[in-house]
């Protein structure tokens, strides 16, 4: 998995506009990490990283949540999913290396065994959910085309335009109410 996606928006654009290109580009990288990620055989390393990418996923998208209507929050559940399996496999993996390097008689053994175990069904889980949410065929295109096309559709965007707008023309700077 490459590196982390980073969002490029140039101040000159609106968040509006910025949410429309960038956050669309960053469906496309994570989607690829996470048909990496869940491939057979994955070592605890890859799936946490690819935890790790979910979470910068799921936050960025909370950043521009304003903008977006009631399908992002759906969304944002969806990706909460991924990551609350992820967790869980990470747990078992670190815990299984904490009762390796630090015990060795028959109870450590059995304690062992019990947390491999439960590693391989979290992640065949993890497996499951992904192929039934996020592998099913369009909806990396979907989420794609949410992004794109709901971006200043939100109940906060009129404010922020108006903010933006109001900024762009140098008036002081107001607060957005809930």
């Amino acid at each position: 998995m490459k590196g982390p996606k980073t969002l490029s928006c140039d101040p000159a654009r609106s968040a509006v506009e910025c949410a429309r290109t960038e956050l669309a580009a960053l469906v496309e990288h994570y989607f690829a990490a996470g048909r990496k990620a869940v491939k057979r055989r994955s070592k605890p390393r890859a799936l946490h990283a690819f935890r790790i990418e979910t979470k910068r996923f799921r936050y960025t998208l909370e950043l521009f949540q304003p903008l977006y209507g009631p399908g992002l929050a759906r969304r944002l559940e969806m990706l909460k999913q991924i990551q609350q399996h992820l967790g869980e496999i990470n747990d078992c993996a670190v815990t299984a290396e904490l009762v390796r390097q630090t015990a060795s008689d028959g109870d450590a053994q059995r304690v062992l065994e019990r947390l491999v175990t439960r590693q391989k069904q979290r992640t065949r889980k993890l497996v499951r959910y992904w192929q039934q949410v996020f592998d099913v065929p369009g909806a990396e295109q979907a989420w794609a085309r949410y992004l794109r096309a709901w971006a200043g559709r939100g109940a906060a965007a009129a404010s922020v335009g108006a903010l933006e707008q109001g900024a762009a023309a140098g008036a002081a700077p107001t607060t957005l109410s809930p």
